[in-house]
């Protein structure tokens, strides 16, 4: 049975909400890489009208997570392994940074929580639980982000966040080797983070995120050589 998005409790900010779930609806792969998205489809699986449907599509269009596909067609851009890199590049460049922020401003509960979070990645990659290792690097990238604070910061990497989160369930749903490397990649920057090194907080986050692009662009290629050309179902 075709998946189809949650459909929308009406309240306030209508937008927005059918905006979230369209968005849900990519990140976590209900929609493919590469589906056509049709805007009275989505009205009626959605529950709502048209105009909503269109407001939320404009926004993920400026976002870059759906793209023309043609006059008046609009489409999931699709995952490549050159996507992959230029969005991870990107990432690496912004958390970087915020590795670097956070590294002086970290509290003592802050560093025991994320080896905390370092220890269940680890668990969870040697349960094989590809969602407990995704949970657990998620909020490890999150704490850190967040004691940077630095809203510019966090605000450029809020608008990359749709294209992480799509890459990143791909690469969790695929669990293997190239999740146990990234796992282990955590406690040295952690401890860096420790030590108080902005410099090398930096540098290691910068060539962990760089690595796992390089890792999960072999994995699109490999696993579903092809994507690029298989049909694609609409939404």
């Amino acid at each position: 049975m075709l998946e189809t998005p949650k459909q929308i409790t009406r309240r306030p900010n209508l937008s927005s909400q059918v905006y979230d779930s369209i968005r849900e609806s990519i990140v976590t792969g209900v929609f493919r890489g590469g589906t056509r998205l049709i805007v009275d489809k989505l009205a009626t699986q959605l529950g709502v009208s048209p105009t909503p449907v269109r407001e939320a599509l404009a926004r993920l269009e400026q976002e870059g997570i759906v793209e023309e596909a043609g006059p008046g067609r609009l489409r999931i851009v699709r995952l490549t392994e050159r996507y992959v890199l230029d969005t991870y590049w990107v990432r690496a460049a912004l958390e970087g940074l915020a590795a670097e922020l956070a590294a002086t401003r970290l509290q003592p509960d802050d560093l025991v929580a994320l080896r905390r979070l370092s220890d269940a990645a680890s668990a969870s990659i040697a349960a094989g639980n590809g969602r407990g290792y995704a949970t657990a690097d998620q909020e490890i990238h999150r704490l850190i982000i967040a004691t940077a604070a630095n809203p510019v910061l966090a605000r450029d990497l809020e608008m990359l966040q749709s294209h992480i989160g799509y890459i990143r369930d791909y690469s969790h749903k695929h669990p293997g080797q190239h999740l146990a490397e990234a796992s282990t990649e955590h406690g040295p920057i952690i401890e860096a983070l420790t030590a108080g090194d902005a410099t090398l907080s930096r540098t290691l986050m910068e060539l962990h995120i760089r690595k796992s692009a390089e890792r999960i662009s072999h994995l699109v290629s490999d696993i579903d050589p092809a994507a690029e050309t298989a049909p694609r179902q609409t939404a």
